[in-house]
C-alpha cells in the first residue's frame, strides 16, 4: 500500500514535469510564448503540489488520500495526451503550411520564365515590325507596323515590370504608366515645347486591368502627339490617373488644336479609337470626350471587382 501511494505520487510528478517541458517546446512550434509559459508554470506548481504530501508521507509519516492521489494521476496523464495532441496538430499544420510555400515558390518560377519567354518573343516581335518597316515606302504602312510595334511595347514593359517585382497579380499603378509614357514620349522624340505632365496616384492594381490602362494610354498619347499640336508652336499634355472612391478615373487631356465633332468613339474610322473604346468595354468601364480646351479623353471603371477573367 505504501509503496503503491508512492509510486503513483512520484509518476504524477514525472508525468507533469514531462508535460511541462513539452509545453516550453511548443514554443518554437506554434509562436505563442505567454501562452504556453502560463501553462508549462501551472503543470510545474501542480508537480510541487504532488511533493508535498509525498515529503509529509515520507518524514512523518502523514497518510495518503489513495483515491485523490489516483485521480490526480489521471489527471496528468490527460494533460500530457492533450499537450502531445496539440503538438502534432501543430506539427501537421506546419507541414501543410511548408508544401503550400514550396507549390507557391514553384508556381512563381515557372511564372516567372512564362513573362521572360513572353518578354523575349515580344521583343523579337518587335525586332521584325521594325525589319518589315524598314523594306518599305508607303508611309501609311511603315506607320501602322510603328503602332503596331507601340503596343506590344506598352505590353512589354508590364512584364519586363513583373519579373522585377515580387508579386505577379498586382503591380504599381504609377510605376507601370510612368514607364509606358516615358517610353512612348521617347518613341516619338517628343520637342521640349511639348510639355508632358504626370498626375499618377500611386496604388496597386491587377496586371490584367493594368495592361489594359497601358495599351489604351498608348493610343491616346499617340494619337495626341500625332494631331493635337499641328501648327502649334507649343502645348501642354496632361495624364492623370486617380482614385474616386472605388473608381479609377484616367484622364488624358491636350490643350491642342481640338478634335473634329465629327469624330468620337462611336463614330470613328480610325483603329486608335475603336481600340480604346473596345478596351475600355473590356475593363467595364465608361469612356466619353471633352472638348472644352483641347481635348479630354475620360475612363473611369471600378476598382474592385467580383471576378477577372
Amino acid at each position: 500500500m505504501i509503496n503503491l501511494a508512492v509510486m503513483i505520487i512520484l509518476t504524477s510528478i514525472a508525468i507533469q514535469v514531462s508535460a511541462s517541458i513539452l509545453a516550453l517546446k511548443l514554443i518554437n512550434l506554434t509562436g505563442k510564448s505567454y501562452s504556453w509559459f502560463l501553462i508549462s508554470g501551472a503543470l510545474l506548481l501542480m508537480s510541487v503540489r504532488r511533493i508535498i504530501p509525498l515529503h509529509a508521507f515520507m518524514k512523518y509519516n502523514v497518510p495518503v488520500n489513495l483515491p485523490n492521489e489516483f485521480i490526480g494521476l489521471l489527471l496528468s496523464i490527460l494533460m500530457l495526451l492533450g499537450i502531445w495532441g496539440i503538438k502534432a496538430i501543430f506539427l501537421e499544420r506546419k507541414h501543410a503550411e511548408e508544401m503550400i510555400k514550396s507549390m507557391l515558390t514553384e508556381k512563381e518560377m515557372i511564372l516567372k520564365e512564362v513573362h521572360h519567354r513572353l518578354k523575349n518573343n515580344m521583343n523579337t516581335l518587335i525586332s521584325l515590325l521594325n525589319l518589315q518597316s524598314g523594306t518599305l515606302s508607303d508611309q501609311a504602312a511603315i506607320q501602322a507596323l510603328e503602332e503596331a510595334g507601340a503596343r506590344v511595347r506598352s505590353m512589354m514593359l508590364l512584364y519586363d515590370q513583373l519579373n522585377k517585382s515580387d508579386s505577379f497579380l498586382e503591380a504599381s499603378v504609377r510605376m507601370h504608366l510612368s514607364a509606358v509614357i516615358d517610353g512612348i514620349v521617347a518613341s516619338f522624340a517628343v520637342e521640349g515645347n511639348i510639355r508632358i505632365e504626370k498626375q499618377l496616384e500611386d496604388f496597386l492594381l491587377d496586371t490584367r486591368r493594368l495592361q489594359i490602362l497601358g495599351i489604351i494610354i498608348n493610343e491616346l498619347l499617340t494619337n495626341s502627339v500625332k494631331y493635337a499640336f499641328r501648327g502649334r508652336a507649343r502645348g501642354v499634355l496632361t495624364i492623370s490617373l486617380f482614385l474616386e472612391g472605388n473608381k479609377v478615373v484616367l484622364r488624358v487631356q491636350d490643350d491642342g488644336i481640338g478634335i473634329p465633332e465629327s469624330i468620337d468613339f462611336g463614330h470613328s474610322t480610325g483603329l486608335g479609337l475603336q481600340l480604346v473604346q473596345a478596351l475600355a468595354a473590356q475593363l467595364d468601364g465608361s469612356i466619353r470626350l471633352e472638348r472644352d480646351t483641347g481635348t479630354a479623353v475620360i475612363l473611369e471603371f471600378a476598382k474592385q471587382t467580383e471576378a477577372l477573367v
